[in-house]
């Protein structure tokens, strides 16, 4: 994600901050290329839509779970009026790579309020090869 923030803010008209605790959270495989494609989304509509200064997104490991939030002080929408339009916005296409990864997503927004998802999903846990026992990945 990192070379993804850096390629975003050659471009982008606002701020990115991204915190990962710890910082290397481990995940699966498909679930690095799930939330990328969501980070990407999200970037991609906060340089469309938003009018951002600040973009803040972040990456926690709670016990078995991994959360992952993003938030923006852009210009936030009516989601009562607008929700038609979501589809063409990619937050259906964020809601079904979510439910592909067994998770939980929110979407906080409102007029002049910016815009804030929550994500949650299942660490998954392999059975360790030498001995049997529990590792995560």
């Amino acid at each position: 994600m990192k070379s993804l923030f850096e390629y975003t803010r050659m471009f982008a008209n606002y701020e990115i901050q991204f915190q990962a605790d710890p910082p290397d959270v481990p995940l699966h495989e498909d679930q690095i290329i799930g939330l990328y494609r969501i980070v990407q989304e999200l970037l991609n509509n906060a340089y469309k839509h938003s009018n951002a200064d600040q973009v803040c997104l972040s990456l926690l490991s709670q016990g078995d779970e991994i959360h992952f939030t993003y938030a923006d002080d852009g210009v936030g929408m009516d989601r009562e009026l607008l929700e038609g339009s979501f589809q063409h916005m990619g937050i259906a296409g964020i809601e079904k790579r979510v439910l592909s990864l067994e998770g939980k997503v929110e979407f906080h927004t409102s007029p002049q309020q910016g815009f804030r998802v929550g994500i949650q999903f299942q660490r998954i846990w392999f059975r360790g090869e030498k001995n049997g026992s529990l590792i995560n990945r």
